[in-house]
C-alpha cells in the first residue's frame, strides 16, 4: 500500500523500512491486522535520525577512473582532487545533518499542510 501510494517498488519501501526498523525508529508488526508504526513520538525524531538511518543502506560504490592524457600535457592530480572533494562533500554531509537535527518529525508535519 505505502509503495503505491508514493508510486515506487515494494522491494524498495521495504528496504527503507528495514533500515527505519534497525534505528528503532519504527517497528512492524506481522499478520492481517500488521503494518508499521513509530516507536517513538514524531517529536523524538529528528530528520537526521531518519537520514542516517536510511542514509547507511544508500551509499554510492566508488569505481576508479583512469584517465589517458597526451604525452606532454598537463595532468590533473586525480588522488588529490578526489581527496579535496570527498573532504569537501564530507563536511557538506556534516552542516547538513547538524541542520537536520534541529528539526523533529512533528516539526515537520507542522510545516506541511494537510489536503
Amino acid at each position: 500500500m505505502i509503495a503505491d501510494r508514493v508510486k515506487t517498488h515494494a522491494t524498495f519501501v521495504r528496504r527503507i523500512m528495514t533500515s527505519l526498523c534497525k534505528a528503532d525508529i519504527i517497528a512492524s508488526k506481522g499478520g492481517r491486522d500488521g503494518g508499521y508504526y513509530l516507536e517513538k513520538s514524531p517529536a523524538d525524531i529528528t530528520l537526521a535520525d531518519i537520514y542516517l538511518a536510511v542514509g547507511q543502506d544508500a551509499t554510492p560504490k566508488k569505481e576508479k577512473v583512469d584517465f589517458v592524457y597526451p604525452e606532454g600535457e598537463e595532468r590533473l592530480d586525480v588522488a588529490g582532487f578526489q581527496s579535496a572533494l570527498e573532504t569537501l562533500l564530507e563536511n557538506a554531509e556534516d552542516q547538513a545533518i547538524a541542520y537536520l537535527k534541529t528539526i523533529t518529525v512533528a516539526q515537520l508535519m507542522a510545516m506541511v499542510k494537510m489536503v
